[in-house]
């Protein structure tokens, strides 16, 4: 085997397994559990269904759905599999998309391409990796890429354009909505087709384009009608998200790419821009013109973005290959620093804290503490829940527990969301209307958000008729003081404990004891709870319990991705006092050399040195404490003490 085609093999490979592992991260968006509840309905009654049949608030508002064969594969992975099946399909997905993309990338280059078509993929998946998550939207990547790699293939054959494409069209519109970036695309290479090649064959491609273009809408819509209860319309819904400032306020994915916090998108572009400019050379319209209207349209929504990265990788890879003119030691370089690049980047994935490298379930989405603790504990009832949870609620609770709402926006209506679900869900007057309306005597809300989205929580907190009754370090629920409630208020309610406040203010030494067990009831429900497992180590600490204190201290640390200063201030002073002098001298001085606890790490290290019997050692730590609080009268008295001492024959 020639080594320019092991190279290419061991790369196209490595390309794969970094795609694979990019998108091999817990479930981290919300919407799985509707699709997996709507394939288990699909298998139970063997109807898609038209109405919004799973909530309690809307049961009969029409839902216009088009995802239904991704539902039924996904609730029968998940069924078969658990969580870990539906992970390493959604990674396989995203590697063979990726893998077409790069397919269509090394087409365009051809053999002087030699590594920029990775390199150019590689930037592509670092792009979309937040998009990678367990939904329908993958199975329209997957099309658009075959899309991508196929074209470039066939494009000039009209059995391809007259059939190969309106087939994959109609597989892709009774697949998902996203099957409109799939018609920009075609629509975008037949006015391309106007502008490349030779004028003479410029008619015939626009023709045998246009005509592919025609019968693959026509196709999608007579299956659609056909298959669908709802018809065609259900590839419009999108639009109607897209172009309404409403959706785009309330649904962040609706929301345009902003440069704070997305400066890989905005530098991509910039980048095609110089690659364009810097070739001197008319743009080749048919991967140019995808790539800049994905670009703007992923300015508006961020949704977009996944496929602009798809869209910019043959185009990169082709400017690239076009202007590089180096040897062969700078061949040999674009490819050896491939994997290096590609270690860099998982090292920087393995760091992400919401779309972390594993299997498992984000908790701000999916707070598998408070469901469990639902089904076995709370009566039956109409639960308001936020809009992350709804989806969740339809995976764990369904049928017991039926949401309020869910990211289903489409099965709710503008009306619900604009004037029942969105005021109620910010603390506005009118929830409690709302509540009333529907029956509402639980409320399952996020901590997250800020003081809007806690106004809702602090005024159910302050009212008399309901109680907090399990949390976790996103979630509080919340039951209203029923009949029915009476026996779970009674033996979970939260009187001390509140987990908005960081200071933890409320407990004292006096109810310590109290608070202690309020923890350990809240860790029992949420084991991983560093907002409970910080309250037990303060009620620990206000008891007197040193050890205890310091245990727990210990595990919020090694546990949380960062603390601050104050755990480590008391922890290092429930190890001096629970006898430990030796590590709370280590703690205390890493404060120091961290700037962290003006003179309190002095002072401490100067009980440590005393401990050790070495007093003069002892008096230059304090010394250093006067130093940077000179008024602190503690820290003088200390010092009084110490000359007593050394003034004692």
């Amino acid at each position: 085997m020639r080594t320019s085609v092991r190279i290419n093999l061991l790369l196209g490979a490595g390309l794969l397994v970094f795609s694979f592992a990019a998108a091999f991260y817990r479930i981290s968006g919300a919407d799985i559990g509707f699709h997996i509840r709507t394939g288990a309905h699909i298998l139970e009654t063997g109807r898609i269904p038209a109405v919004n049949t799973f909530s309690f608030t809307r049961p009969e508002h029409p839902w216009l759905l088009q995802q239904w064969w991704p539902g039924i594969l996904f609730c029968t992975v998940w069924r078969g599999t658990g969580v870990a099946g539906l992970i390493v399909l959604k990674a396989l997905i995203v590697a063979v998309t990726f893998g077409l993309a790069l397919a269509a990338a090394r087409a365009e280059t051809g053999p002087e391409g030699r590594a920029w078509p990775y390199w150019a993929a590689t930037a592509g998946v670092c792009l979309a990796r937040l998009r990678f998550l367990v939904r329908p939207f993958l199975f329209s990547a997957l099309c658009f890429a075959l899309l991508l790699c196929f074209d470039r293939r066939y494009g000039r054959r009209k059995g391809w354009q007259w059939a190969g494409v309106p087939l994959l069209m109609a597989v892709w519109a009774n697949t998902h909505a996203g099957v409109l970036y799939g018609f920009l695309l075609l629509a975008l290479w037949t006015a391309a087709a106007c502008l490349d090649g030779p004028a003479e064959e410029r008619m015939r491609a626009v023709s045998v384009r246009g005509i592919g273009l025609l019968l693959a809408a026509a196709l999608s819509a007579v299956t659609l009608e056909w298959i669908n209860p709802n018809g065609f319309r259900v590839i419009l819904v999108p639009v109607a998200y897209f172009g309404d400032p409403f959706w785009q306020s309330a649904i962040k994915e609706f929301q345009p790419l902003v440069w704070r916090h997305h400066k890989p998108f905005y530098l991509s572009v910039l980048v095609l821009a110089v690659l364009q400019g810097a070739s001197w050379r008319r743009p080749r319209w048919r991967l140019a013109l995808p790539a800049l209207v994905l670009a703007v349209m992923s300015m508006r929504s961020q949704r977009c973005v996944l496929f602009y990265a798809l869209a910019m990788i043959p185009y990169a890879a082709y400017m690239l290959s076009r202007l590089s003119a180096g040897g062969l030691k700078a061949r040999t370089a674009a490819v050896a620093l491939l994997p290096p690049v590609w270690l860099v980047a998982a090292v920087f994935f393995l760091r992400d804290p919401t779309y972390r490298f594993g299997v498992g379930v984000y908790a701000g989405y999916h707070p598998e503490g408070m469901f469990r603790f639902m089904r076995e504990t709370v009566a039956l009832q109409n639960v308001f829940n936020h809009m992350r949870y709804g989806a969740g609620m339809l995976w764990r609770l369904y049928p017991d527990f039926r949401p309020f709402i869910d990211g289903r926006c489409e099965a709710y209506g503008k009306a619900f969301w604009r004037d029942v679900y969105l005021p109620a869900a910010r603390g506005e007057p009118v929830w409690r209307d709302v509540f009333a309306r529907y029956g509402v005597t639980g409320a399952l809300l996020t901590l997250r958000h800020g003081p809007v989205g806690g106004r809702l929580a602090r005024a159910l907190h302050a009212d008399p008729d309901w109680a907090l009754v399990a949390f976790d370090d996103e979630t509080l629920l919340f039951l209203k003081r029923t009949e029915q409630n009476a026996p779970a208020i009674a033996a979970h309610a939260f009187r001390i404990l509140w987990p908005p406040d960081r200071t933890l203010a409320a407990v004292t030494p006096e109810n310590a004891g109290a608070a202690r067990r309020e923890a350990r009831r809240a860790l029992a429900a949420a084991p991983g709870s560093v907002k409970a497992r910080t309250a037990l180590a303060r009620a620990c600490l206000l008891e007197g319990d040193y050890a205890a204190a310091a245990q727990a201290y210990e595990r919020v640390i090694r546990g949380a991705r960062r603390t601050g200063a104050a755990y480590r201030r008391d922890y290092g002073y429930a190890l001096f006092m629970a006898g430990r002098w030796r590590e709370a001298d280590a703690v205390f001085s890493a404060m120091i050399r961290n700037g962290d606890g003006a003179g309190f790490p002095f002072y401490m290290r100067h009980h440590a040195a005393l401990a050790a019997d070495k007093p003069d050692a002892a008096r230059t730590w304090l010394e250093a404490a006067l130093e940077r609080e000179p008024d602190n009268a503690v820290y003088r008295a200390a010092r009084e003490r110490l000359r007593e001492a050394g003034e004692r024959p």
